[in-house]
């Protein structure tokens, strides 16, 4: 008896190298992995009785022969019969056996049947025939003498059924009269090679950690699946298409997927590259600050950065955030990996702007402040630095404040000191500025409730002159084209008194 020895191989291929890869694996499996063919061949054919006495699932039965034979198919697990195939002469005048029928014929209850005469061989054996014709022997390497080789045999059959071969039985002569039980095997210790094919796409093979990766399945005929997720956040899954996957901790990872399907199983593995995220800082040049305050923020990492809120996409920006805002920084490297970094800007209103009340001589504004800073005509006044201000001359007087968080108000509005010696403040009422704030006009309308005469001259917060004019009557137009946005101070005098009024350029 001849013993043919088989080798199982498997062969991996990918394609690509990044995005969507297909990988997959393609392993010989001798016996089939489910074997489920039976195979009978003699050369002088006769009646051939078979008893189905073991319960194979999807039972396929094969026949060769050169003489007519008629088969039979009984048995408890007859039921179990799928196919039942005859290959060889269907018809010849060499009847060498006492039963010999004239023509073959199969009588099964179940499944299908065909009778196929001189086929054309699936395998070529140079010992063996080019059609199935007859066979005898277990023998794949001597000359058969015009009939098959064992292997052609074999090959025939399970091409023909899609069957994986569990035993074969040959002989010379006639076919006994006594039933051939499934259960008592063959006489050829062959295998059938299934080539069973385990294939699966990858969304991508270079990944960021986090980022979700999707298998999608390709093994034709699989009906189970084992996916080694190695080391994922998932590390195994059974589904058929597996998605979302993802890993926590760089490196190189290997993702194997496992199938099987009746004829067997097989296993193919594909790499996933993960790659770390950019560690990304920021770096606040302050990180409190008042309203209307600027701040550098600096980010260290790699590749291209994206600023939120603003959109900039600078390394350092410059901001001026008017309430406590959180700024990201995310930073993208080669890999196309996003790291994240942010910083909080805490922001301190300004306080109120103050207000300036006038009583026996000394002013004063409401408490409230950490410190206070009085100015005179525009210039500061180094000793007055409290709430109250005793003024040392007539003039025009303005006051900041700044609380705990180191803020700074708004100048007050003006308050004009006309004569020190009376006691008292003028009453502005008797005079006044319109438009103030003033926005696109190019005039300024000065008016007297009394009608005199004055002098008016227009200064800047520091006390410089820009311009003077006389007024006759109780209105004139006070030109102001070609100044720039900001405060300025207007005074007025009439000789008898003297008054000065902020005038808002915007």
């Amino acid at each position: 008896m001849k013993i043919t020895t088989l080798i199982v191989s498997c062969i991996i291929a990918a394609f690509g190298i990044y995005g969507q890869v297909t990988t997959s694996s393609d392993c010989q499996i001798s016996g089939g992995g489910n074997a489920n063919l039976i195979i009978f061949t003699n050369y002088d054919g006769g009646i051939l009785n078979i008893n189905v006495d073991q319960n194979i699932p999807n039972l396929k039965i094969g026949v060769c022969s050169y003489e007519p034979v008629t088969i039979n198919i009984s048995g408890t697990y007859a039921s179990n019969v799928s196919e039942v195939i005859y290959a060889g002469y269907v018809s010849t005048n060499n009847m060498h056996c006492s039963n010999s029928p004239t023509t073959t014929t199969i009588n099964s209850s179940f499944g299908t049947t065909s009778v196929n005469f001189l086929p054309a061989s699936t395998l070529s054996n140079p010992n063996g025939y080019s059609s199935i014709v007859c066979a005898y022997s277990c023998n794949t390497t001597s000359n058969q003498g015009g009939c098959n080789t064992a292997d052609q045999i074999v090959d025939y059959f399970a091409t023909t059924t899609g069957g994986s071969l569990l035993w074969y039985y040959t002989q010379y002569g006639c076919w006994s009269i006594t039933p051939y039980n499934v259960s008592g095997g063959g006489n050829c210790n062959l295998t059938t090679v299934t080539t069973v094919t385990t294939s699966f796409t990858t969304s991508d093979t270079s990944v960021c950690v986090g980022t979700p990766v999707n298998f999608t399945d390709q093994s034709p005929g699989s009906t189970a699946w084992n996916w080694d997720l190695s080391s994922s956040d998932q590390v195994s899954s059974t589904m058929q298409n597996p998605s979302g996957i993802t890993w926590s901790t760089p490196g190189t990872y290997s993702v194997t997927l496992s199938s099987s399907s009746n004829n067997g199983g097989c296993s193919t593995t594909q790499q996933i590259v993960v790659n770390p995220l950019p560690l990304v800082s920021v770096t606040p040049s302050d990180t409190t600050v008042c309203d209307g305050a600027s701040v550098t923020l600096t980010a260290s990492g790699t590749g291209t950065y994206l600023w939120q809120p603003g959109g900039l996409t600078s390394s350092s920006v410059t901001v001026s955030p008017s309430q406590t805002t959180t700024y990201n920084v995310s930073s993208t490297d080669a890999n196309g990996c996003v790291g994240i970094g942010n910083s909080i800007i805490t922001v301190n209103p300004l306080p109120a702007t103050p207000t300036i009340t006038y009583n026996a001589a000394l002013l004063s504004t409401p408490s409230g402040g950490t410190t206070y800073q009085w100015y005179l005509n525009g210039n500061s006044l180094p000793t007055q630095n409290g709430s109250t201000c005793s003024p040392p001359q007539n003039g025009v007087y303005m006051v900041v404040i700044t609380d705990v968080n180191g803020c700074q108000s708004e100048f007050s509005l003006p308050f004009t000191v006309q004569d020190l010696s009376l006691g008292e403040l003028l009453n502005d009422a008797a005079w006044t500025l319109f438009p103030n704030p003033v926005v696109g006009a190019e005039n300024v309308i000065i008016q007297l409730t009394n009608g005199k005469k004055a002098q008016v001259t227009l200064l800047d917060l520091s006390g410089r002159i820009i311009a003077s004019y006389s007024m006759n009557g109780s209105e004139m137009k006070l030109p102001i084209t070609g100044l720039s946005s900001g405060n300025y101070v207007v005074e007025l005098d009439t000789n008898q008194w003297k008054s000065r009024k902020l005038l808002v350029i915007n």
